[in-house]
């Protein structure tokens, strides 16, 4: 079966999000999924969407459990943490990658999905690694910050090349 075809609006996000501020890890002992926010910037955005989210989508469908996000002090974050081996797999089978973000590529899923499951994926990720914010605009003599600009860090590059692509194709 077609995964693109099985995924909602909501999953597309979802993957946005873990893309962004995710991290699946799997070893021969443990599988885990952590997506984590700053501890005090993000608490809001996880408790209010996130973690809704994940629960609508994936938690309660695939374990009858909801999880809930917490603070990790040590490590500075919050968020929410499993090592459910069902849901991992599932998010895997999805075409999200383990280990180092580095050489992780914009799922197939993703990448041949509709205009709307795109879209609501640059979400996901934009709220999680993109930023918006005004510069100067040095052509003119006035001394405002009235240049908008956006901008998304990856670590990978062949991602960003996958969201540019995406945001030429949407115009």
């Amino acid at each position: 079966m077609n995964v693109t075809s099985i995924i909602s609006d909501d999953i597309a996000e979802l993957i946005g999000i873990i893309v962004g501020d995710g991290c699946i890890s799997t070893t021969k002992r443990y599988k885990e999924l952590a997506i984590l926010g700053d501890i005090t910037e993000e608490k809001d955005y996880y408790d209010n969407w996130v973690v809704p989210l994940i629960n609508k989508e994936v938690f309660v469908p695939l374990c009858k459990a909801e999880i809930k996000a917490k603070p990790y002090p040590k490590m500075s974050v919050y968020g929410i943490m499993s090592f459910n081996n069902t849901v991992v797999d599932f998010l895997l089978s999805l075409g999200l990658n383990a280990g180092p973000k580095t050489n992780h590529g914009m799922p197939l899923c993703i990448k041949n999905a509709c205009a709307e499951k795109q879209k609501r994926f640059l979400r996901g990720l934009f709220d999680t690694d993109g930023s918006i914010f005004f510069e100067k605009n040095y052509s003119i003599r006035a001394n405002v910050h009235k240049k908008a600009k956006i901008k998304l860090e990856s670590t990978s590059k062949e991602l960003i090349s996958g969201c540019i692509e995406i945001c030429k194709n949407l115009g």
